[in-house]
């Protein structure tokens, strides 16, 4: 095991032993066709739930909307709040309202990994995006995510992180501590690469 990733991967097993688990890819594609089906009056009332419930985060997807420059990036982004809200929405309900500094630190900690992946090369980009979901508490949400945003070709960095930033915080509220950013996972590349 990568000596990096021990630490991270020891506090998850401490959570999983207190009978916390992932969601399985299954029940990934549960939540997706069910909020994909949703129809417009149902989703207005999901989005109405997030706004009473967790403002901050529903906050966090609209920023990303604003960040989007095509009308079909924006829906995607408030259907992947969607679903990351249903997804964890008991966690988020017995953990209370997810505070602004919260946010702002899952933030900052994506925006640096963003500025450590800009100069990476394309294989090294590949690598850290595995290693980052391999190693997330949640990886088939993550791998919802990273695969909806590939779909669509968003290339901006404002939505991106944003919609990382809200994710993060998310998984968060169900695995406190445990949430892994490519900064936390140093990528060596060259003749000393394990």
């Amino acid at each position: 095991m990568d000596e990096h990733l021990e630490p991270f991967l020891s506090a998850l097993d401490s959570w999983m032993s207190l009978g916390n688990r992932p969601l399985s890819p299954q029940d990934v594609g549960t939540i997706v066709a069910s909020v994909t089906r949703m129809s417009f009056p149902q989703k207005e009332r999901l989005v109405d739930e997030m706004f009473h419930t967790q403002p901050n985060v529903l906050g966090t997807a609209i920023v990303a909307t604003r960040a989007a420059l095509s009308g079909e990036i924006q829906d995607a982004v408030l259907e992947i709040a969607m679903i990351v809200f249903r997804s964890l929405q008991a966690d988020l309900q017995s953990h209370g309202t997810i505070s602004e500094a919260a946010i702002d630190g899952f933030a900052k900690r994506n925006a640096k990994m963003w500025r450590f992946l800009e100069g990476e090369t394309s294989e090294a980009f590949t690598r850290s995006t595995m290693l980052t979901i391999e190693s997330y508490p949640e990886p088939g949400l993550l791998a919802y995510v990273v695969n909806r945003l590939a779909r669509l070709r968003v290339d901006e960095p404002q939505v991106i992180l944003a919609i990382k930033t809200m994710l993060d915080v998310c998984v968060d509220a169900k695995w406190p501590g445990v949430v892994v950013t490519t900064r936390d996972v140093p990528i060596q590349e060259g003749p000393d690469a394990k």
